[in-house]
């Protein structure tokens, strides 16, 4: 008895029987699968080897195509019309355009963005707590749609009747 509890307090607290625990298990376990991985790896057949990777005695030894003057002449003639059919000059166009819109777009300053905010945040609470979104949408699309408004008579009539600058109106 004396023996049991000895060996029970020697391996962590648990009464083990001889040679059978689980981490010695576990290791045998790995280490047959680690001896299995091996004997497969060596009697698989090795990969097959492309010309290119085996050595050879004379290193000239080049392996070339032969296209026949027909077939060059197809293929030059069909990078030929490749050529001809991009729209060189419409891209080049296209660029020009685009570059003049980024420079006519620019960034709204900081004091309009928090100016439109406010406005915005304003006439949802003059909304309500109780209102769907469906509401607080058509709010917001009545604000937007009334702005445009005064922003097209404001730039008919070069007035600013807006509490926004000619300046912040071109933008």
């Amino acid at each position: 008895m004396a023996r049991g509890i000895a060996r029970a307090v020697s391996f962590g607290g648990r009464a083990t029987t001889g040679w059978c625990s689980y981490r010695r298990v576990t290791v045998a376990v790995c280490l047959g699968n680690l001896v299995a991985a091996l004997l497969v790896l060596r009697s698989s057949p090795p990969p097959p080897l492309s010309p290119r990777l085996l050595p050879t005695v004379n290193s000239e030894v080049v392996q070339t195509v032969h296209y026949t003057e027909e077939q060059i002449r197809r293929v030059e003639e069909s990078i030929r019309i490749r050529r001809e059919a991009e729209p060189v000059e419409l891209v080049e166009k296209l660029k020009k355009v685009f570059a003049r819109e980024e420079k006519r777009r620019k960034e709204l300053p900081l004091v309009l963005k928090q100016k439109i905010s406010y406005d915005i945040i304003q006439r949802l609470q003059d909304l309500g707590d109780n209102s769907s979104l469906a509401q607080q949408r058509e709010v917001v699309e009545s604000w937007r749609a009334e702005k445009l408004k005064d922003i097209k008579s404001a730039s008919c009539s070069n007035q600013s009747n807006l509490d926004i600058s000619s300046e912040e109106t071109s933008m």
